[in-house]
């Protein structure tokens, strides 16, 4: 969670990531104190139903993702990481 101050980058790395990356989505969410915070999110389709292995792909795809995004915005934005710039 970080300031409001920083909520034009995070919508700027939001967007960027977006523009080029399938899932997940990235967006930014503003909290009652606040603060902002940046989210990953993906949705499974499962009208069918999903085996025990699909949910676990799918659920080890979105992980991978989105450590790689937060990795990748916390090296870009520093105080997402506990860190001042």
């Amino acid at each position: 969670e970080v300031s409001m101050d920083l909520r034009p980058r995070l919508l700027q790395a939001c967007n960027d990531w977006n523009s080029v990356t399938t899932w997940p989505k990235a967006y930014v969410s503003s909290l009652d104190d606040g603060t902002q915070r940046l989210c990953a999110e993906q949705f499974v389709t499962a009208r069918m139903g999903l085996t025990d292995a699909q949910l676990d792909i799918s659920l080890e795809r979105f992980i991978s993702a989105a450590e790689t995004f937060f990795k990748e915005e916390i090296e870009r934005i520093p105080a997402l990481g506990g860190t001042s710039e």
